[in-house]
């Protein structure tokens, strides 16, 4: 039954969307922190942690381990780039749509809570969850198509059809770093940057759209996300020639994930949720 990675990866994901379905009624708009964080360790972190345990995935090929320092300022710069990036995508999208953009999110939390539940916690459990499990085992079909499938799941996650891009994106890029680094904890760290920005994109985005000015906060943002993006592609080039970044990998034919009859039922599931959700 679970003998092929697809179907055991997404077993699991079917596993994880019906716990966060169940969340949706048992933390509705307004729980309380302490409650959030209980259910992304218990609905998030821990279904992760037991499948790797299950099927023995070794911290190796789930990188679930340290980086070498080489890595630091790629890591930082690739941060920076992406998270710069996702903005300027979603401020995209607030520009065409501006009611379906999210921008009028409130967070009502104390500023420690802010940053354990928006900002810490859904960047560890996630990431160890979608690129330490999900893109391990899609790697059997090869480095690109595990990239995009953990990528389409991490978007699924969010249970958003108005923030879906923005995921997408976000997600092949920390599956890029994870690979890269081969480790996992840097895409926690680019994770969580961009999970602080976002707390704030919402007052960014309504000055781009509403102030005097605004294009020059606007073209401040490109400059540096192409600054950014400029280093990354230069450290990026000078770890690869130096051996330290390995290049993609070939693997089963990728078609063979979509053919999984539980990965079916976890789009079913996901659908579900945008109609409960919003």
């Amino acid at each position: 039954m679970f003998s092929d990675a697809s179907k055991r990866a997404s077993f699991l994901l079917l596993t994880v969307f019906v716990l966060l379905l169940v969340s949706d009624f048992l933390a509705p708009s307004g729980t309380d922190a302490f409650s959030l964080c209980l259910l992304q360790l218990a609905f998030l972190l821990a279904p992760a942690l037991f499948y790797g345990h299950v099927v023995r995935l070794e911290r190796q090929k789930s990188r679930l381990c340290g980086f070498s320092f080489r890595f630091l300022p790629f890591i930082l710069s690739f941060t920076v780039a992406v998270t710069l990036g996702i903005g300027l995508i979603n401020y995209g999208l607030a520009f065409l749509f501006p009611k379906t953009s999210g921008m009028d999110t409130a967070v009502e939390y104390t500023l420690p809570e802010l940053v354990l539940v928006i900002v810490l916690l859904p960047a560890v459990c996630e990431e160890i969850l979608m690129r330490g499990m999900i893109f391990s085992e899609y790697e059997t079909y090869g480095t690109a198509a595990a990239c995009v499938a953990s990528a389409v799941a991490f978007a699924f996650i969010h249970a958003s059809a108005s923030n879906f891009i923005g995921p997408l994106v976000a997600g092949m890029a920390y599956a890029y770093l994870t690979y890269a680094c081969r480790s996992v904890f840097p895409a926690v760290l680019a994770h969580g940057v961009n999970n602080l920005f976002s707390v704030y994109a919402p007052q960014i985005y309504r000055l781009l759209l509403n102030e005097d000015g605004a294009g020059y906060v606007l073209a401040l943002m490109v400059i540096a996300f192409l600054a950014a993006l400029y280093l990354t592609l230069r450290q990026g080039e000078a770890l690869y020639r130096a051996g330290h970044i390995a290049p993609f990998k070939k693997g089963k034919n990728a078609v063979q994930i979509l053919l999984s009859p539980w990965l079916a039922a976890t789009v079913a599931v996901w659908v579900i949720r945008i109609f409960t959700v919003q």
